[in-house]
């Protein structure tokens, strides 16, 4: 995994590769381990410490849950193919408060990737990001 995907997390900083020019399936690659590594950020930020669940296009491949949760090996990704997840997911939260639930849990539990390197690139894109904020980035070419 030589290049890394930044931009985004700083306002006024235009996405960018670092290392090799990626071809075409790599840049697709790399777009959605981004999604992936912008989402483990934000769960960060927000101290997340709860099952996760996805829903929407994303879980439609999987390869955005099974990289969600190898970068969140403490946490419990679920997929749910419910187009309406988040509205029955706030309905299920006030149904339990009073004691019932007529939902059907349609959830799957999603398989972390194996994918060697992965918690190495996320710890260097970290620090990428962390200098990106703080104004220390300097571009760098392989």
């Amino acid at each position: 995994m030589p290049s890394f995907a930044l931009g985004g997390p700083v306002p006024g900083h235009e996405g960018r590769f670092i290392g090799p020019v990626p071809n075409a399936e790599e840049r697709a690659a790399a777009a959605i381990l981004y999604v992936a590594l912008m989402t483990d950020l934000s769960l960060d930020i927000i101290g997340s410490q709860n099952a996760i669940v996805i829903d929407g296009g994303l879980i439609k491949t999987h390869i955005y849950t099974s990289l969600l949760a190898a970068l969140r090996p403490d946490q419990t990704v679920h997929t749910s193919v419910n187009a309406e997840g988040s509205a029955f997911g706030a309905a299920a939260i006030v149904f339990d408060t009073l004691g019932s639930n007529p939902f059907v849990n349609d959830c799957h539990t999603a398989l972390p990737a194996s994918i060697p390197g992965l918690a190495e690139y996320k710890l260097e894109w970290r620090q990428h990001v962390d200098q990106l904020i703080s104004g220390g980035f300097v571009e760098q070419n392989a």
